[in-house]
């Protein structure tokens, strides 16, 4: 998944700060941001504001937070 406005990044935001447990960004080569953290928010942001942000998954630990995120995926995916 790729943001592609600020709007959007805004939204992420919300939903990423509204969930319960630990929401992982992980890249093909095994880096992983936790995305509780406010730093690796901001790292997170850039690479998925950038053309690698396809490269990347995201996965959570509490089955709600997985359902919210996924929810917000399916209706703003590209």
């Amino acid at each position: 998944m790729r943001l592609k406005t600020l709007d959007q990044v805004d939204q992420f935001l919300k939903i990423v700060d509204s969930c319960k447990g630990n929401i992982y960004l992980t890249s093909k080569y095994g880096d992983r941001f936790n995305l509780r953290s406010k730093l690796s928010q901001f790292l997170a942001i850039h690479i998925l504001l950038d053309e690698q942000g396809d490269d990347f998954e995201l996965h959570c630990i509490d089955y709600e937070d997985h359902d919210r995120l996924n929810s917000y995926l399916r209706t703003h995916s590209s």
